[in-house]
């Protein structure tokens, strides 16, 4: 298992933070927003966890990812599954919702049609970024706290 500084230590940590606070409004904007009809709070949640998101990837996740691989990472894929499999799943729940939400800020309006169509997609994104932020919770614990 590879262990990191403990600077990395406090911005994996705020990174964690942040990314809990994240998926809560993502799954805050599903619920209020998306469930009982109230769109605009939906995209508002979306838009901005979107965002937020794709800078604590683009900034922390994605470099301590590319150091790690440096570090040995794939010299070890089974004792460094968890971190592994949250890059991959990660990448995709990120990109499935950048898709998506590209997609309806094209299509203003939100037509029944693609409603229909997109659902599916957006289910599939609410579940595919749970399992990578568990995933990233349980190498977060794994490397840093044991």
């Amino acid at each position: 298992m590879l262990q990191l500084t403990l600077p990395a230590f406090e911005i994996a940590l705020i990174v964690m933070i942040v990314e809990t606070v994240i998926v809560s409004v993502l799954f805050v904007g599903w619920y209020f927003g998306s469930r009982q009809m109230k769109y605009r709070i939906h995209h508002g949640a979306v838009y901005s966890i979107i965002l937020a998101h794709v800078l604590t990837v683009s900034l922390w996740m994605i470099p301590q990812g590319l150091l790690l691989v440096s570090m040995g990472l794939l010299n070890d894929p089974i004792g460094n599954l968890y971190q592994i499999l949250h890059d991959i799943i990660g990448l995709l729940a990120v990109s499935l919702g950048a898709v998506l939400a590209l997609v309806f800020l094209i299509k203003r309006g939100m037509p029944l049609k693609l409603l229909k169509k997109a659902r599916p997609f957006m289910i599939l994104t609410l579940i595919v970024w749970a399992l990578a932020f568990l995933l990233g919770l349980t190498s977060f614990i794994i490397t840093r706290l044991l």
